[in-house]
């Protein structure tokens, strides 16, 4: 699983914590800005998300790899995660990065 989260390098020592606390060993990729969790086999990276008025930057492989797209591809209001907040791709998003990934 792959997650966008605002401000994540603000938030990644919380995460972190938390996950810890649920027994997820973590780990940070500094150089692309990710952070991954992974426990029993599974695991999830999360990736930065930024939003700058209405564009939304995707941080997918640090800065050398953003994707940007209109901030009205993602849910409108975030999602309460583990207290902290988790936008959610939208069908927009979903339809765009599987179909016409090179417009991104």
């Amino acid at each position: 699983m792959d997650g966008f989260t605002l401000n994540l390098w603000e938030l990644r020592d919380s995460l972190a914590a938390l996950y810890r606390k649920k027994g997820y060993a973590v780990t940070f990729l500094e150089d692309v800005n990710f952070m991954q969790i992974e426990r029993d086999g599974a695991h999830a990276t999360f990736n930065r998300l930024e939003i700058d008025g209405e564009t939304a930057m995707w941080r997918h492989a640090g800065d050398e790899g953003t994707v940007y797209f209109p901030k009205a591809w993602l849910t409108e209001a975030p999602y309460d995660f583990y207290d902290t907040q988790a936008y959610i791709s939208g069908l927009e998003f979903e339809y765009a990065i599987k179909t016409h990934t090179p417009l991104l």
